[in-house]
């Protein structure tokens, strides 16, 4: 799923055209305009990205 999405407690595709790399973990992203937000606060997103994950894990994309 998209980092930038599971941060904002959703569940989008993601487009290995939109990619990076960080601590040998592979994150994607859904267009180029998102992937550009992202890269203006790596950090940030990729932290809230991890809390968040846990709690939409199981939650179908559809209840989300």
């Amino acid at each position: 799923f998209c980092a930038y999405a599971v941060a904002l407690g959703k569940k989008f595709d993601g487009d290995p055209r939109f990619a990076d790399i960080v601590d040998g973990k592979l994150y994607l992203f859904v267009n180029a305009a998102i992937f550009e937000k992202y890269k203006q606060d790596k950090e940030n997103v990729l932290k809230t990205a991890a809390e968040v994950w846990p709690t939409i894990k199981h939650t179908p994309v559809g209840d989300l």
